[in-house]
């Protein structure tokens, strides 16, 4: 009996759930789950619907281990830059998009108290205006 091990990918499109396991030293894959994701223009701004999102993530394990019953771990890869604001353990909304604009106009800001070559100095991370230190900071402002 093999082992298996499900992937979460949620991407900008779309969501997927993938069991993997090895099986005669090959990998093998199977895609259990699939859901649209997708932003929301809300008031300018591009938003995502995260009750939508975490809704799918649970019906794709069910679905998953339904028809996988012995899986030994999971993993979730998403956007990597964008974030859910908690506070007393609930999400503030809005949760934005990396596509939306609003860290447009606080860039210049930013690389004045912080600038770009000393960032990059310590994170290695390129130049990209939807980085979350952009995001952050816009929300600050705001």
């Amino acid at each position: 009996m093999h082992k298996n091990y499900l992937a979460i990918d949620i991407g900008a499109s779309s969501g997927r759930h993938i069991v993997g396991w090895m099986e005669n030293g090959v990998l093998r894959t199977e895609e259990v789950y699939r859901f649209p994701n997708s932003v929301q223009r809300v008031d300018g701004h591009l938003e995502w619907d995260i009750d939508s999102l975490f809704a799918n993530v649970k019906q794709g394990i069910r679905e998953a281990f339904a028809k996988f019953p012995e899986i030994e771990s999971l993993s979730i890869d998403t956007w990597a830059v964008d974030y859910v604001l908690l506070k007393d353990g609930q999400p503030l909304s809005p949760v934005y998009a990396y596509r939306d604009s609003r860290t447009q106009a606080v860039l210049d800001e930013v690389h004045s108290i912080l600038p770009f070559a000393q960032l990059y100095a310590r994170t290695g991370i390129q130049f990209q205006p939807f980085n979350s230190i952009y995001q952050l900071y816009a929300d600050k402002k705001a």
